[in-house]
């Protein structure tokens, strides 16, 4: 996976976000996982879902302007996202990153390489 930064508001996203490239880490993505403390960047998702996973996590996706289109917060294990059409990445956060960084529909992300 390929580290990167995304800022937001003009705050970078103080916790380790990954670029899930390959097809096994996009299978993957963060299934199985207790007390997440990263996030995960997904190109051309269509839809999330939450299966497997042991935690409600905060979801955000964004078209090709980085304007972010759509937010889920504290999505729960066992749910699908809806498909997103507009959208170009999506990224799966800790549960309480969009309220901490005040990440809403229309905000504009800044991501990066390390």
């Amino acid at each position: 996976m390929k580290e990167m930064r995304v800022i937001a508001n003009n705050q970078k996203i103080e916790l380790p976000i990954y670029w899930a490239i390959s097809f096994f880490e996009r299978l993957k993505g963060l299934m199985f996982q207790k007390n997440i403390k990263h996030g995960l960047i997904f190109s051309k998702p269509g839809s999330l879902h939450t299966s497997f996973m042991c935690e409600p996590i905060d979801i955000v996706f964004w078209d090709k302007d980085k304007k972010v289109i759509k937010v889920i917060e504290g999505m729960k294990p066992w749910r699908i996202s809806g498909y997103q059409l507009k959208a170009k990445a999506a990224l799966e956060l800790p549960c309480g990153t969009l309220r901490k960084y005040e990440i809403e529909v229309g905000t504009i992300l800044e991501v990066s390489d390390v």
